[in-house]
């Protein structure tokens, strides 16, 4: 009896090279799009992480030395292209608005804050922020 071969299957949707290098660019450069745009459109087509591993980066996950800086994504740093680099650093410091009543009890500071005091955008809510802005649902890792 012969043990039928399970297809292979490739990713689907994914978005090419001709498109990826553009919009990464755009995020790098384009100073028309909000910061939080351009930073967490860059990651997610630099690196990939997922939607729910983006939301959920706090300034702990950022490393700046005197040359170089990191995010941790994952056990191991990765270097940041300096204009990236820049873009986080901005995200990291730029104050957090808080109602009183979360002050006394301070949650962690996302670099992605949500509509909610103290919690992180919602994945759902990043991947349509970044599609308003030209970033497809294909680039992003879910």
């Amino acid at each position: 009896m012969a043990v039928p071969s399970i297809p292979r299957q490739e990713p689907q949707g994914l978005l090419d090279e001709d498109d990826r290098w553009p919009l990464l660019q755009r995020c790098l450069t384009d100073a028309a799009l909000p910061t939080d745009v351009r930073a967490a459109g860059a990651i997610t087509l630099l690196f990939g992480p997922s939607t729910e591993r983006l939301c959920h980066l706090t300034p702990e996950h950022l490393k700046f030395g005197d040359k170089h800086a990191h995010l941790v994504l994952g056990r191991h740093p990765v270097l940041l292209p300096p204009r990236l680099a820049e873009l986080l650093r901005r995200l990291a410091e730029q104050p957090q608005l808080r109602p009183q009543l979360s002050r006394a009890h301070p949650g962690p500071r996302w670099l992605f804050p949500g509509m909610l005091p103290g919690k992180p955008i919602s994945t759902h809510g990043m991947t349509q922020k970044l599609g308003r802005h030209g970033i497809p649902e294909k680039a992003i890792s879910v």
